[in-house]
């Protein structure tokens, strides 16, 4: 066999241990965090964060913190640390998160894939959780809409450009109208970050029974990471199920 012709299946067997623990990331079996500063967390893209926090303070929302997420581990391919700079707004029925993710090059076409799907820049994440569980999300965090979400969770993703007044202004619309459509409901005040981290930790317990439901990942999320389909769609599928298996500890 040729160069050429091995070439597919080097590239699968490079990507399918990044897009499982990507996958895994997401659903940690833990959410442990630690404060962060500049003096504890000095690679961290602490500019960016400044950068951006008088325009989400002209919206409404209060600055309670800057966390470092340990258990998620995703931070080998990035060039910075990652951190979370937590605000607080409309009497703590909504907790927003901005970050900056910036990948280090990829030594396969995914690069080029999670470039065009948003994969880089400044993400702003507005959640609300209702009183009976739901979870309302809205953000410019492009990337994310790639995985299925439980029927608990109304996702919404905007244009990986789109500004932090368009993603608050949409999530305070989008609360507006779940409240209206159920007569009774309510949105849960938090009072603070590690309130709001606590409320996260239970959350992704029930995401990660999610994702054990339907096998950790399925061949329609794969199509779309990959821009892949029939046998090399195939060879990706088994390879990242193989990832997972290991991963999970649920191998034969």
């Amino acid at each position: 066999m040729s160069a050429t012709e091995s070439a597919p299946s080097t590239r699968i067997e490079a990507v399918a241990p990044s897009i499982a623990a990507d996958l895994l990331a997401l659903v940690p079996e833990r959410h442990d965090w630690v404060p962060a500063r500049p003096s504890t967390q000095p690679k961290a893209d602490w500019r960016s964060l400044d950068r951006l926090r008088p325009r989400l303070e002209a919206l409404g929302l209060e600055y309670d913190a800057d966390v470092e997420l340990t258990s998620v581990k995703i931070a080998r391919r990035m060039k910075r640390t990652p951190v979370l700079r937590c605000y607080l707004g409309d009497g703590g029925t909504i907790s927003c998160g901005q970050y900056r993710i910036a990948l280090r090059v990829w030594p396969w076409l995914a690069l080029d894939v999670f470039r065009r799907k948003g994969y880089s820049g400044d993400v702003v994440e507005c959640e609300t959780e209702l009183d009976d569980g739901t979870l309302v999300a809205t953000s410019n965090a492009t990337q994310a809409g790639v995985w299925a979400q439980p029927a608990w969770v109304h996702a919404e993703h905007l244009p990986r450009r789109a500004a932090p007044a368009d993603v608050v202004g949409r999530h305070r619309r989008r609360i507006a109208e779940h409240v209206d459509a159920q007569p009774g409901r309510r949105a849960v005040t938090f009072g603070s970050t590690a309130e709001v981290l606590r409320a996260q930790a239970a959350r992704l317990k029930r995401r990660r029974r999610y994702r054990e439901t339907l096998g950790w990942v399925t061949r329609d999320e794969l199509a779309v990471l990959s821009g892949w389909d029939g046998d090399r769609l195939d060879e990706l599928e088994v390879a990242v199920r193989a990832q997972l298996a290991v991963a999970t500890g649920t191998a034969p």
